[in-house]
């Protein structure tokens, strides 16, 4: 039981950091996905098939090989709906960011004279989430999202306080 336990712990471990480091990087979850269904559903087919040739002789421990092929087919498409929904959350992190970080700018600009070139440079409390992007062009700052595989990213509008998309 302890086994299966750290085993179960281990593998959502996995996911989670598989999950947060793959969410943007949409030519790898393609080809998880086409892993998944072109390499695990023959697997899953033929060991299948050996598991009822075999169950006579072996009882259940035949099937064990088609239980580990079936499991990993599911973690490995659970980890890709993980991996959007990560997407989403930071997406959603980065458009509350600039209301956030507005009073800090203008503090930053009144004692200093001009906007921060980095957010680092400001020194938030929070780091800023990864899809954000912010930039200073002729005094004024501003910030936009990158596109990531079907995200295809936006530009803040400071007068507006809201975002405008780019697709």
């Amino acid at each position: 039981m302890k086994k299966t336990v750290l085993l179960l712990a281990a593998v959502v471990a996995a996911m989670l950091v598989t999950a947060y480091l793959t969410c943007f990087d949409f030519g790898f979850r393609m080809i998880a996905v086409v892993s998944a269904v072109w390499i695990g559903g023959p697997l899953l087919l033929l060991t299948t098939l050996v598991g009822i040739y075999r169950t006579k002789e072996h009882g259940w421990n035949a099937w064990r090989p088609a239980g580990w092929i079936l499991a990993a087919i599911l973690i490995s498409f659970a980890t890709q709906e993980l991996s959007k929904q990560v997407l989403y959350w930071e997406e959603e992190r980065a458009q509350h960011y600039p209301a956030q970080v507005e009073a800090e700018l203008e503090q930053f600009r009144q004692s200093k004279g001009r906007y921060p070139n980095t957010l680092e440079e400001l020194a938030p409390k929070a780091s800023p989430p990864r899809l954000i992007l912010y930039s200073v062009d002729q005094g004024e700052y501003a910030f936009s999202t990158g596109s990531y595989g079907f995200f295809d990213g936006a530009d803040y509008d400071r007068k507006t306080k809201s975002w405008t998309s780019r697709d």
